[in-house]
C-alpha cells in the first residue's frame, strides 16, 4: 500500500473530465500526494488517466501518460514543503487540464 489514505474527486471539470486527489493525511515521508486528470473519450465510459502529478521518485513531477502506455516524466519545482508542492501541482492541473486532454485525444486519434 502506498499510504495515501484520503481519496476524493476534487473537481468535476466537465462531464467527461475530473481531477482525482489522493493525500497522506498523517505526517510521514514521501509520497504525500497524487493528483490525476481522468478523462472519458468518445462513447467509452471508462475513466482514463491522462496525467498525474505526484511526489514519488524523490520529488514533485508530472507523469504524462500516452494512449500507448508510455509515460514521460517532467520534473516540477520542489519547494521543500510537501503541502506547498501539492498546492502548486493542483494549481498546475487546473490551469492545464484542457491542453492535456487535447494532447491525449490527438495521440489517441493518430494511433
Amino acid at each position: 500500500m502506498d499510504g495515501l489514505d484520503k481519496d476524493y474527486i476534487d473537481e468535476t471539470l466537465s462531464h467527461q473530465d475530473r481531477l482525482r486527489v489522493r493525500l497522506r493525511t498523517h505526517p510521514s515521508d514521501r509520497p504525500s500526494y497524487a493528483i490525476m486528470l481522468e478523462c472519458q473519450f468518445g462513447d467509452d465510459s471508462r475513466w482514463v488517466q491522462v496525467i498525474r502529478a505526484d511526489d514519488w521518485d524523490d520529488g514533485p513531477h508530472l507523469d504524462i501518460c500516452s494512449p500507448d502506455g508510455s509515460i514521460q516524466k517532467q520534473w516540477l519545482v520542489d519547494t521543500g514543503n510537501n503541502a506547498q508542492n501539492c498546492l502548486n501541482s493542483l494549481r498546475w492541473m487546473k490551469e492545464n487540464w484542457e491542453a492535456q486532454r487535447l494532447r491525449y485525444e490527438v495521440e489517441l486519434n493518430t494511433r
